[in-house]
């Protein structure tokens, strides 16, 4: 075998190429098939040796050529961590568009979070991921070695690839440079800097197993400490995750109206106060128009009830037909208001003088917020079991992010999501409208249950002076409002809802 042979290939649309050129090439359906039946390898980097290494190579080393990739900031490191991170939020906000031109695809293929690389979102399942690690060969030609074993390449093709792997050296190796153990350091000894090189890379340390830098966690003992007062550490800027299992099917609340093919699933404020009557209202043979007021029902087992109960009363398998035939509707709202609302209304209010949810944090927002994001990570790591009790269902009910509620996580795409506002009833009326007129509702019921929305007034805090105060408070301390967005940050994210600047920089 002759070593002049390892060398890079040019494109030839039938084996290495672009995914675009593939589908191209072989026609979308026979592309789909073909992958499915090939076993797919990503390697993965640990995010900040890579992210040193990129900066090393097309950045520093490059700076006095002519394409060079500096995010505009020459040398310094700090500045283009920064324009990265404001690139990233850009394009995932929809305010950029990636890959207009050479320039910005070498920035996305060298520094953009691997996560998004490869169809991640839709194919990480179908992947098997190796390690690489620039100062560790052997372990790289072993693992190179195992994939080819699984395809059935001879051990004398093997043994030459392993030996040119441990010979080879590109032209950007930067891993012995002195500059890069010089920026490494610097990186590691800027805590904020490492803390938001840590949140830009989040999944990729989570999802491929990658270990956090120690500087970037909070202790438990630390943790517990800070309690009242916001925490500088990394782990309480970490996005929470959107949970992937069902914590309890006795507290997924749903209402369906088979003869509207119509169904909703509620979460705590989000104006389930109020469509839950006009659930209840509608499900009724015969609607008095000169009712005062929309009233409640009681559970029944059939239309309205838990998941649990609804499986149980119509068996598992008809329960699934049956939900498939229905429109499903949930309600979502602004996640500050959200959380603002329910801490007025259940911790510094109260149901009533001597019911509170607080958390025991005594109409303390800070501590509240610190509790509520801890009590997530202990829920999201099964070191907690919620939903105990009824106390721990009000919290989940009313303050966990919308995407841990109703399933959400393999029930998403069967919603049809509409944002309520409890400052704007006309566009909540009209978007109740617009649902109830899809289900064939006659004028006469759509109008009476408008007029009742404007007049209806549950434990509504939108005009409470302590709203505003509480709400202040929060836009005026900044990590604690960079806190909530993390917390509630897929509810940003997947209802459409923008994220207060202060978490954007």
């Amino acid at each position: 075998m002759n070593p002049k042979d390892f060398k890079l290939c040019g494109y030839n649309r039938k084996y290495y190429n672009n995914l675009k050129h593939f589908e191209k090439t072989y026609g979308v359906k026979k592309f789909n098939r073909l992958i499915k039946r090939y076993n797919f390898v990503i390697f993965v980097r640990n995010p900040i040796e890579r992210l040193i290494s990129g900066f090393m190579h097309l950045c520093y080393n490059n700076i006095k050529k002519e394409n060079y990739y500096c995010n505009e900031c020459k040398k310094n490191f700090t500045c283009f961590v920064n324009i990265l991170e404001k690139r990233l939020w850009q394009i995932l906000n929809h305010n950029r568009i990636p890959y207009t031109k050479h320039k910005e695809f070498v920035y996305n293929y060298h520094f953009y979070p691997q996560t998004w690389s490869c169809d991640y979102y839709k194919h990480h399942k179908e992947f098997t991921y190796i390690k690489y690690n620039s100062s560790d060969k052997e372990s790289f030609s072993n693992n190179i070695a195992k994939i080819l074993s699984n395809s059935h390449v001879s051990n004398e093709t093997s043994n030459f690839i392993k030996k040119m792997i441990n010979d080879v050296k590109t032209d950007h190796i930067t891993f012995s440079q002195n500059e890069t153990t010089i920026y490494k350091n610097m990186l590691y000894n800027d805590s904020l800097l490492l803390q938001k090189v840590c949140s830009i890379y989040y999944f990729d340390f989570i999802q491929f197993g990658f270990e956090f830098p120690e500087k970037s966690n909070a202790s438990e003992e630390n943790e517990i400490n800070s309690i009242n007062k916001t925490n500088h550490s990394l782990k309480n800027l970490h996005p929470i995750p959107i949970i992937n299992r069902t914590l309890a099917k006795e507290y997924i609340r749903l209402f369906f109206l088979p003869s509207l093919k119509l169904g909703i699933c509620f979460i705590g404020k989000t104006g389930s106060f109020v469509t839950y009557k006009i659930f209840c209202y509608l499900k009724k043979k015969k609607n008095k128009m000169n009712q005062n007021k929309l009233t409640s029902c009681k559970m029944d087992g059939k239309n309205y009830d838990n998941l649990a109960n609804l499986e149980k009363n119509y068996g598992v398998k008809n329960f699934k037909q049956f939900y498939k035939k229905l429109n499903l509707v949930r309600f979502v709202r602004n996640p500050i208001e959200r959380l603002i609302s329910g801490f007025i209304h259940l911790c510094y209010y109260g149901v009533d003088k001597n019911v509170q949810y607080c958390y025991g944090c005594n109409k303390n927002l800070t501590c509240f917020v610190n509790v509520l994001e801890k009590r997530l990570w202990q829920t999201l790591n099964h070191k907690v079991l919620p939903y105990k009790n009824n106390e721990e269902y009000m919290y989940s009910h009313h303050f966990y992010p919308q995407t841990w509620g109703c399933e959400y996580y393999k029930t998403h795409n069967k919603f049809t999501y509409i944002k309520y506002s409890s400052s704007d009833k006309a566009s909540f009326s009209n978007n109740i409208s617009k649902l109830v007129l899809n289900s064939n509702v006659s004028n006469k019921t759509l109008n009476f249950i408008k007029k009742r929305i404007n007049i209806i007034k549950p434990h509504t805090t939108v005009s409470k002076k302590k709203t505003t105060i509480y709400k202040n408070m929060l836009y005026n301390d900044l990590l604690l409002l960079q806190k909530v967005c993390s917390i509630y940050y897929y509810d940003f994210i997947q209802f459409g809802f923008e994220f207060p600047k202060e978490c954007k920089n």
